[in-house]
């Protein structure tokens, strides 16, 4: 530990951490073992948890508040895994009181994210329900230089965000999607999806690969078409009342047609007549078609 670090005495940090000149720990935070945490880094917050093997560099601020005109003081709690590498001036606030949602924002496992980005209060980053990290690679998630994830932005284990990509708050990337560089988020993008300019135009064929074990062309062609499919939907709605409105029944009935056709291929793929890296992927996206989401609708498909 530098010399010039300031470490607060009711801080926990484990053995083997290299912590660089000019730091700060302020508060009650707790640091697992071999943490570098470079120079200038500001570490705060009495519910800031850090777990092993992440890599800070040069800037890295960690616990400010929720930049939330309602309580920007707030003291949300921050969870980040092992294994993550936070590039130079990256910024994680802790998160909002919420009563759906919680009030942490959290970071999973073998997040690579690059410089100068914003990772706003309650984002969840780098987890998945289905899908196991992959082998053979030291990163699944990526996020690149000059992002912005406003607050409660959902990225999925696998997912790659381009250079100054920009998340409107509430939004929610998928497992495995590719995102271009400069597109702005304002709707949801199913997994394994391929964007540009805020447009579905594809899907991501190595992450199919990678997570799911997917080689037939046969497969990756039905992935293609149940983009199409999906695209445009909105978020999965709540069981329709008697007084629900002519709109209410037409959005229910489009979404309804879309998940039985995906929910056909599934039950498909299960009697053996899809192959199994097929049935994982479309279990994938069906569990995100099906989920409320954070309310959103999906991207749209770029013709």
């Amino acid at each position: 530990m530098a010399q010039t670090a300031v470490i607060d005495a009711a801080a926990i940090i484990a053995s083997q951490n290299k912590i660089d000149h000019f730091c700060v720990v302020e508060g009650a935070v707790k640091i697992g073992a071999e943490n570098t945490i470079a120079p200038g880094c500001i570490i705060r917050g009495d519910r800031t948890k850090i777990g092993d093997k992440n890599a800070l560099l040069a800037g890295v601020k960690i616990g400010y508040g929720p930049k939330d005109i309602g309580d920007p003081f707030y003291k949300g709690g921050i969870e980040i895994g092992n294994g993550n590498f936070f590039g130079e001036g990256t910024i994680i606030n802790c998160g909002e009181a919420d009563k759906f949602r919680g009030d942490i924002t959290r970071v999973g496992n073998r997040l690579f994210c690059m410089g100068m980005v914003s990772i706003a209060h309650n984002c969840q980053i780098g987890f998945s329900e289905h899908l196991e990290p992959a082998e053979g690679v030291d990163y699944d998630t990526i996020i690149s230089t000059g992002s912005r994830l406003a607050g409660f932005t959902t990225v999925k284990l696998g997912a790659n965000l381009g250079l100054n990509t920009i998340c409107h708050q509430f939004s929610w990337i998928g497992e495995g999607a590719m995102v271009g560089a400069g597109t702005t988020i304002v709707r949801d993008v199913p997994p394994f999806a391929k964007v540009v300019k805020s447009r579905i135009c594809g899907f991501n064929q190595r992450t199919l690969q990678r997570y799911c074990g997917m080689s037939s062309a046969e497969d990756f062609a039905i992935i293609g078409q149940v983009m199409k499919l999906i695209a445009g939907l909105p978020a999965a709605p709540k069981p329709l009342s008697d007084d629900a409105t002519e709109v209410e029944k037409a959005t229910y009935a489009k979404l309804s047609d879309k998940l039985a056709e995906v929910q056909g291929l599934i039950l498909d793929a299960k009697a053996g007549s899809q192959s199994e890296p097929l049935l994982k992927a479309l279990l994938v996206i069906n569990n995100f078609i099906t989920s409320p989401r954070n309310g959103r609708s999906i991207m749209k498909y770029k013709e």
